[in-house]
C-alpha cells in the first residue's frame, strides 16, 4: 500500500541547499514505477526505467513479478515529453539503470537476458548518428560476475566507473566496486573453469574461487563466484604471469584446493 515511485526535480542553491522539489511535468511521469535516471550533458534528454505495463496492465515474466523497461524523454517547451521505449527491451527479461557515457553515444544498462553471465549483468548500446542503436553487449569479466551487477555509473571524465554487485566477498548485501575502464585490453587472456561434484552433487551455494597473480603490480587475490546452474567462472588475465587458484567449499573450509599455472606470454 505504498505509493508507485515518480520522478521530481528540485531546484540547489550555492550553498548546496535543495528547494522546490516537484515532481517532473509533461509525459514522463505515470501511475507505475519511473526510477533511475540518466542526462545528456545538454540536460535535454533523459533515460529512465519504467514498469513495463501493457494495456494498462503490468506485464509479469518468468522469473520476475514485473518487467522493467528503458525509456527516453526530452525537454520541450518546459516539459518532458516524446517518451518512448529503447528498441532493445523485451518482456522476458529486465532492463534497468541507464548510464550515458560521456559523449553521449553509449548507453550503459543492466539486464538479465539470456546473454548474461549471472543475474543482472551491465551491457552497452551506442547510438548512430541517424539515432539507431546498435544490439547490446556484454561489457565482460571486467565489470561483471556470476552475481548481480547494477547501477552503473561513471566520473565526468570517463576514467572510472561503478557498479553495486551482492558477488562473494562483499560487506553486506550489495556493495560499490570502482572499476578503471580506459585500462587497455590488449594482452589478455580469459580463464574459462567450471566446478564439477565427482557424485553430481549441486556445487555448494556458499563455494567460492579465490585467484591471486604471484608476480603482478598488483597480488591482492580476486573472488569468483561459479554460475550455480553449470559451475562455469571466467576472469581476465595477464599474460606472461604465473596465478594461484584456490576453491573453497564455503567460509568454513580449513584446506582449500590450490593449485599454479602460467598464462602464456605470445600477444
Amino acid at each position: 500500500n505504498l505509493p508507485y515511485l515518480d520522478l521530481f526535480s528540485a531546484d540547489i542553491d550555492e550553498n548546496g541547499d535543495f528547494s522546490n522539489a516537484e515532481p517532473l511535468r509533461g509525459e514522463i511521469n505515470t501511475v507505475y514505477h519511473e526510477s533511475s535516471t540518466s542526462f545528456s550533458k545538454d540536460g535535454k534528454t533523459v533515460y529512465f526505467t519504467r514498469n513495463n505495463f501493457i494495456k494498462g496492465k503490468k506485464k509479469k515474466n518468468k522469473e520476475n513479478e514485473i518487467a522493467l523497461k528503458i525509456y527516453r524523454a526530452e525537454f520541450t517547451n518546459g516539459k518532458w515529453d516524446n517518451v518512448f521505449e529503447l528498441p532493445f527491451n523485451s518482456d522476458d527479461f529486465n532492463c534497468a539503470h541507464p548510464a550515458l557515457s560521456k559523449d553521449d553515444k553509449t548507453l550503459y544498462f543492466s539486464s538479465n537476458s539470456k546473454e548474461s553471465m549471472g543475474g543482472f549483468d551491465v551491457f552497452k548500446a551506442t547510438r548512430d548518428e541517424n539515432g539507431m542503436w546498435s544490439k547490446p553487449v556484454n561489457v565482460g569479466s571486467k565489470v561483471n560476475s556470476f552475481s548481480d551487477e547494477i547501477s552503473y555509473s561513471m566520473t565526468a571524465n570517463g576514467k572510472m566507473a561503478f557498479v553495486s554487485s551482492n558477488r562473494i566477498g562483499g560487506q553486506g548485501g550489495y556493495d560499490v566496486y570502482a572499476i578503471g575502464i580506459e585500462e587497455t585490453p590488449a594482452g589478455t587472456a580469459v580463464l574459462n573453469g567450471r566446478i564439477v561434484n565427482t557424485k553430481g552433487n549441486p556445487i555448494p551455494e556458499n563455494s567460492y574461487i579465490t585467484l591471486k597473480c604471484t608476480n603482478c603490480a598488483n597480488t591482492m587475490e580476486t573472488v569468483l563466484t561459479s554460475r550455480m546452474r553449470d559451475g562455469v567462472f571466467v576472469s581476465a588475465l595477464e599474460k606472461c604471469k604465473e596465478y594461484e587458484i584456490a576453491y573453497y567449499y564455503g567460509p568454513e573450509t580449513k584446506k582449500a584446493f590450490k593449485e599454479k599455472f602460467k598464462t602464456g606470454c605470445d600477444s
